[in-house]
């Protein structure tokens, strides 16, 4: 008698699962650390890297998990918008990079104004 084994439905990988994390572990860290410098009194600020932390604190992508998923999918390209724009400053790599998340998610509907 042979026994058949039935993968749950829900069974995610543990190489994907791990990826996964250290993706969102990643813009997590970004977020804390754009947080940190933004309080400093000379640091420029700019509105929509501040809508995307908002948005990452109250958690809205819950509500939309494939909001993440098009982040992890466009992140190559994001990453070589930032490396060709000759920013030099960390910290405004940091918040490019978050501004370009905000109109990622902006253009395709993830985040409503």
């Amino acid at each position: 008698m042979k026994r058949r084994f039935q993968v749950p439905q829900n069974y995610v990988p543990s190489d994907i699962r791990a990826d996964a994390k250290d993706f969102f572990v990643s813009i997590r860290d970004d977020v804390t650390i754009y947080k940190k410098f933004k309080c400093f009194p000379d640091v420029k600020q700019n509105e929509e890297a501040d809508k995307f932390v908002a948005w990452w604190d109250f958690e809205r992508f819950a509500d939309n998990p494939m909001s993440l998923i098009l982040i992890q999918e466009k992140l190559t390209e994001i990453l070589k918008t930032i490396t060709s724009s000759n920013l030099i400053d960390g910290y405004e790599q940091l918040q490019y990079k978050l501004i370009l998340f905000y109109r990622l998610l902006k253009a395709n509907g993830y985040i409503n104004e």
